[in-house]
């Protein structure tokens, strides 16, 4: 079956209406995401801005992805199925929580990993930055294009389809 040409101006216009109907229907969990993400942006602001701070950054972003994860899951689910869970609810043995902050995670060390260990490398001074530059330009593009195709799993995990 041969696909036409995606329209992205509609697809655009689809996700913003979809995004909307999804914050109007889960109004209480958008509220709680946005908490969340305001009190990460506070912790955040009161770390030192030391290289030691990105240690602290790390387990930092691994409990907002945790946090955030319950929200998107109720988003995808709501989208894709009309499914309004009642509550916030962490369920780490639930498969679908763990497979989706799983891959929410390794995503965002496919993101930033290269970049972080590119840095120490650097300011260690075992990398020069041109080095240092181009290996980072390199994985930054690489990065885009798998991360691209990973985010169709979100929504395939978030209504546990098969496969």
């Amino acid at each position: 079956m041969a696909i036409g040409r995606l329209p992205i101006g509609r697809a655009v216009v689809v996700a913003y209406q979809d995004v909307l109907r999804a914050s109007q229907a889960l109004r209480g969990l958008f509220l709680l995401a946005l908490l969340i993400i305001l009190f990460i942006h506070v912790v955040n602001y009161f770390l030192p801005r030391v290289l030691a701070a990105v240690v602290i950054s790390i387990p930092v972003g691994i409990v907002r992805a945790a946090l955030l994860t319950p929200v998107l899951v109720a988003v995808h689910r709501f989208i894709l199925l009309g499914d309004a869970p009642d509550r916030y609810l962490i369920e780490p043995h639930n498969p679908r929580f763990f497979r989706f902050l799983f891959w929410s995670l390794a995503l965002s060390v496919l993101a930033f990993g290269p970049g972080l260990l590119l840095l120490i490398l650097s300011l260690l001074s075992l990398v020069s930055a041109t080095t240092a530059f181009l290996a980072l330009s390199i994985c930054l593009i690489v990065g885009v294009v798998v991360g691209l195709r990973f985010t169709v799993l979100f929504p395939a995990i978030a209504v546990d389809a098969p496969g």
